[in-house]
């Protein structure tokens, strides 16, 4: 039999197996999925993107398992890593819940005045800053949740909230705006107009030189976050028409990351502003977070979570979900991922390539 014809039988028969694979899949019928793929060899599933892809789906799907009831009505999520304690904002009651990590069991809660959208700690975890409804920050002392200030400037409500150091935090919101705040003082350090609508989140870069927004007029600024300039506008990245939920600068500084509710993540250069990759993933999308070396990009949909290869613009994992928002992602280390929607909370290893098909062979036996 020439090589060509057994190559055609061979891609013949894996197509029969995508098939199987993608219908079982469909209907949240992980295991069959799971032994469908798992039926080829470990050579022939790491040549094909879409067998490796669908192996994270079917090995997630029948082994990753939520905690349920925690996250409620969650936009956000942050992790107290000295304490080893997640925390979530409940947006159904306008509390702060705590729990530890990685055992979820629950510690305490803060029941604030206001529901809030956001929270962030200062780099030392001494005080955290949270983003309310009506228009105000409060700060608070993370020992005791005694409440130290309440930040008052923005006209509308304010969306996201995040420290560059232990003095100085950023804050955004509905008023369009960006504004600094000095944290001992309490006062506004300044205040700017930098979008036509809703500013919806606020993220640092790794080495604090630069943060970056995301509107609900299509585009995210890259601006300076210290130096002789704060503030100032670097780049504009025009994703499109529908609403940035989010977005991301890579810890290198180099690329830039938007999410949207038109199904598209869009990774951009951070340099020039030049569009890189567009990645189209058929899931309204909220949420983004990159890993601690810049090589993958965590990206939170409606009915998925995906993992991005930053440089090749591909997916190459994809986590099926409860078809509810995921509105917070985050990278916690190196190999750990974490994500919520409005009621549950997903924390694991995040496997590729081979170690993923080792792993799925042992959960299948």
């Amino acid at each position: 039999m020439s090589s060509f014809i057994l190559f055609s039988l061979q891609s013949c028969g894996n197509d029969k197996i995508i098939s199987k694979a993608s219908e079982a899949i469909s209907h949240r019928d992980y295991k069959t999925a799971l032994n469908e793929i798992l039926s080829l060899s470990d050579e022939t599933i790491l040549e094909s993107d879409t067998l490796s892809q669908m192996l994270s789906t079917a090995y997630y799907g029948s082994t990753l398992k939520p905690t349920r009831d925690i996250a409620v009505d969650c936009y956000d999520l942050d992790l107290i890593s000295k304490n080893k304690q997640v925390v979530f904002t409940d947006f159904h009651n306008g509390s702060l819940n705590f729990y530890s990590f990685p055992e979820m069991q629950f510690i305490r809660s803060i029941l604030l005045p206001e529901k809030a959208y956001a929270i962030d700690f200062s780099p030392n975890e001494e005080i955290f800053a949270t983003a309310l409804v009506n228009n105000n920050i409060l700060i608070y002392e993370t020992s005791t949740g005694k409440k130290l200030k309440e930040l008052e400037g923005h006209t509308n409500r304010v969306r996201d909230v995040v420290f560059r150091d232990n003095e100085l935090l950023f804050s955004c919101g509905n008023d369009q705006k960006v504004a600094a705040w000095d944290v001992t003082s309490g006062e506004p350090y300044w205040g700017k107009h930098q979008h036509s609508k809703n500013i919806k989140s606020l993220q640092m870069s790794k080495d604090r030189s630069k943060m970056i927004t995301a509107s609900n007029d299509g585009s995210a600024s890259l601006l300076k976050a210290a130096g002789d300039r704060i503030g100032a506008e670097e780049l504009r990245f025009i994703h499109g028409d529908n609403y940035v939920n989010d977005a991301a600068i890579s810890p290198n500084n180099k690329y830039a990351v938007t999410v949207s509710g038109d199904g598209y993540a869009k990774i951009w250069d951070a340099e020039n502003g030049c569009s890189l990759h567009y990645i189209f993933l058929n899931d309204p999308l909220g949420a983004v977070d990159i890993s601690d070396n810049s090589k993958l990009v965590l990206v939170g949909g409606q009915r998925n979570v995906f993992i991005i290869d930053a440089d090749e613009g591909k997916v190459i994992c994809k986590i099926n979900v409860m078809n509810k928002p995921v509105w917070s992602v985050r990278f916690l280390d190196g190999k750990q991922i974490a994500f919520a929607d409005n009621s549950h909370f997903w924390h694991t290893t995040l496997l590729i390539g081979k170690d993923l098909i080792t792993e799925a062979r042992k959960s299948a036996q």
